[in-house]
């Protein structure tokens, strides 16, 4: 079903009045009465009639009770409001232009959707069902190119679907999800909180912030700072130009942070037989553990310094040529941490 939001043109044609006195062609001659004013309240009939049928748009165009589930198009509205079947577990798939994106929970099997239309220049497109439905804000006139300025687009869904959400130039905010999620973003920033059974999250120039005790995580940013704060399990980020801060919750099974250009800060502690790589070209490194962590540790910088604050340890710097290192043992385990920065220092700091 397609619905548009078009200028409406009259089809009926008004009867011709003949003048007085003068038969219609074909036919007798007929009187015309005079008009008196027991008609004057004829002309105020479709007024009238508009007034009583207003109520009904709603639910001609699917945001009421009666609306139908199948596909729908809307576009030409300043705003639209729409209540869809979605299965607990089921999938969403949301694609916008410009538009900032709020995801929420809420405890219905269905989804929630309250947008901001650009008038006659784009449409939202709802297909699907209730196991796997898309939700999809384009340009009426160009396909996924819209018009600049600020939009929204809020959504509630049930806890434990699967997201994949993608903007263009608009923010994104999700929060309460249980199940899996991913979100892409070419300009914008992206704000992940909850607990996710697992999350990947890729934006090109943009800021992340994650807050919650997600089991598998995976950032990569190009141009942005990237804060995680909460995380458990697997964290994989890529930067390219930004700082990255991790604060960690829970245990850690495996860290990897690889940054061409800032700083890496994390915080927390790991299994014994995690895998910790924390790698930079420029800019430092900072890591804070427990003291008592058993784990073995390989330091490396080719310009910078070295500060051990776990052992008393210390780095040690080559017969020829620049560069530190440092390689030291804590106790007896197999966890390994890896740390290497060209142009930068490396701090290990013990956390009280």
């Amino acid at each position: 079903m397609k619905l548009k939001h078009q200028s409406m043109e009259r089809t009926d044609k008004p009867q011709v009045a003949h003048s007085r006195g003068q038969p219609p062609q074909g036919g007798a001659a007929c009187r015309v009465p005079e008009r008196s004013g027991k008609g004057w309240f004829q002309p105020l009939l479709p007024a009238l009639l508009a007034l009583l049928l207003i109520p009904l748009l709603p639910v001609a165009f699917g945001s009421g009770p009666l609306a139908l589930s199948g596909p729908m198009v809307l576009h030409g509205q300043d705003r639209v409001e729409e209540v869809r079947s979605l299965a607990p577990d089921g999938r969403l798939s949301v694609a916008a232009v410009r538009h900032a994106v709020t995801v929420q929970v809420w405890d219905r099997d269905e989804v929630e959707v309250v947008a901001t239309l650009d008038e006659d220049r784009e449409e939202l497109e709802i297909s699907g069902d209730e196991r796997d439905l898309s939700i999809e804000i384009q340009h009426a006139r160009g396909g996924m190119r819209g018009p600049s300025g600020s939009a929204t687009l809020e959504l509630r869904v049930p806890a434990g679907i699967r997201l994949e959400l993608s903007t263009v130039s608009g923010s994104q905010q999700v929060a309460g999800l249980t199940g899996s999620v991913r979100m892409s973003s070419t300009s914008g920033s992206q704000l992940l909180e909850g607990t996710p059974s697992s999350a990947d999250l890729n934006v090109v120039s943009g800021s992340v912030q994650v807050t919650g005790v997600i089991p598998e995580l995976r950032v990569n940013a190009v141009s942005g700072r990237v804060e995680i704060e909460g995380v458990e399990g697997r964290v994989d980020v890529s930067a390219v130009s930004g700082s990255v801060r991790i604060e960690a919750s829970q245990p850690l099974e495996q860290l990897r942070v690889k940054a061409v250009s800032g700083s890496i800060q994390v915080s927390g502690p790991f299994t014994s037989r995690a895998s910790v790589e924390l790698e930079t070209h420029s800019g430092s490194v900072t890591l804070q553990v427990p003291s008592a962590t058993p784990a073995a540790y390989e330091l490396d910088t080719m310009s910078g310094s070295i500060r051990n604050g776990i052992s008393g340890d210390e780095p040690r710097s080559p017969r020829f040529g620049p560069g530190r290192s440092l390689d030291f043992r804590v106790g007896d385990a197999t966890a390994r941490v890896r740390i290497q920065t060209f142009s930068g220092g490396i701090r290990l700091e013990a956390l009280n």
